[in-house]
């Protein structure tokens, strides 16, 4: 079950499961000032922090998007290649690969595992033995729907530490940090992505076969359109409005 970030002091809350691969990262998007205002609540919970021995490692998961992310933009090659049509979403992926792959090489150059052994971590909550800086990051981008803005970034750090102050080498990790999140968010995107783009291909599967049936033996439409969806637990928007085209 996925544990909400923050405690009951906080006024606000959202699910996030630091390994979670659908649903991307977006809470109740908080304007520049109600953001300044929260980030001081939002750090009264990250008082205790320690080094711990054995801790959550990010790269792993780092390395893990990245084969989705590949995997996915694959995909969404062939499917350009069959002339299938494809979501603007997926357009913009396939446009910007190359930027998310650069983005993926400088995180992992730029990141080693040793600097980010010495990074605070968290004892409790949700993103315990994560990295401090880690469960900034992610707040940050999930209030802000991922649109960065120095101003922004410089006001919510500012009012944080007037609470709990954090390292210099937190600081200075925190703009690999926030790479590192909206990775994980494009991910998230991803997949779905990905099952909108199946559920479009089973609806045309089902559709080219009932007009075929159609066509041989009109009688049998209604049974046999019935019949998949037995099957089918659960499927959304972009399979109706396929199958309705």
């Amino acid at each position: 079950m996925e544990k909400s970030i923050f405690t009951k002091s906080a006024p606000f809350q959202f699910a996030f499961s630091p390994n979670g691969n659908h649903g991307s990262l977006r809470g109740e998007l908080f304007s520049p000032e109600r953001l300044q205002q929260f980030a001081g609540t939002f750090a009264l919970d990250h008082r205790d922090v320690d080094q711990p021995r054995n801790f959550q490692k990010l790269l792993p998961r780092l390395k893990d998007n990245e084969k989705v992310l590949v995997a996915a933009y694959k995909a969404l090659i062939s499917n350009i290649k069959g002339e299938s049509t494809i979501s603007p979403a997926a357009e913009w992926l396939v446009d910007n690969f190359y930027i998310v792959e650069e983005q993926l090489r400088e995180i992992q150059e730029d990141l080693p595992p040793r600097f980010y052994r010495e990074l605070p971590k968290l004892t409790s909550g949700a993103f315990a033995l994560f990295p401090r800086i880690y469960a900034i990051a992610v707040t940050i981008l999930t209030h802000i729907d991922s649109r960065l803005e120095v101003e922004t970034l410089k006001s919510f750090l500012t009012a944080y530490q007037k609470v709990t102050p954090l390292t210099i080498g937190e600081l200075w990790a925190f703009a690999i940090t926030l790479r590192i999140v909206l990775v994980e968010n494009l991910r998230r995107l991803t997949s779905q992505i990905s099952i909108s783009r199946d559920e479009r291909e089973m609806a045309d599967s089902i559709a080219d076969e009932m007009i075929e049936l159609a066509a041989a033996q009109p009688d049998e439409v209604l049974p046999a359109f019935i019949k998949p969806f037995r099957r089918i637990k659960k499927f959304g928007s972009p399979f109706i409005e396929q199958l309705t085209r």
